[in-house]
């Protein structure tokens, strides 16, 4: 019989995890077998052989417009930055195609801060 973990048997554990069923989380669980079921494989595969940073040239409030783990174009605008009264200071664009992998979390960045990291 199957012990349960916190109190809860392993289909109850499933209603919790239930956000996104197929997400890694969820396919080490089964893998371990602490789900039911076989994982699933991943929808996608993407390949990447190097990272591209993409830096701020001012400083100034970020506003991300991209989404994370999109595939972007060069020239498609990911971000701009703005002064603290709201005026547009720059506009930040991709330098390359490639898949929008990381982004800083803080609403405020230096210049010459990397901001945005692509996948490429």
């Amino acid at each position: 019989m199957p012990q349960p973990y916190n109190g809860l048997a392993p289909e109850e554990r499933a209603d919790i995890l239930r956000v996104r069923p197929q997400g890694a989380l969820c396919n080490a669980l089964r893998f371990l077998r602490m789900l039911p079921g076989e994982p699933e494989p991943p929808r996608e595969t993407v390949m990447m052989t190097r990272f591209v940073g993409v830096r701020a040239r001012r400083g100034g409030l970020l506003h991300t417009v991209a989404q994370l783990g999109a595939y972007v174009r060069q020239g498609e605008v990911l971000a701009h930055i703005y002064s603290i009264y709201g005026d547009e200071l720059e506009t930040i664009q991709a330098p390359t195609d490639g898949t929008f992998v990381r982004m800083t979390t803080f609403p405020s960045v230096a210049t010459g801060e990397r901001v945005i990291t692509l996948g490429v």
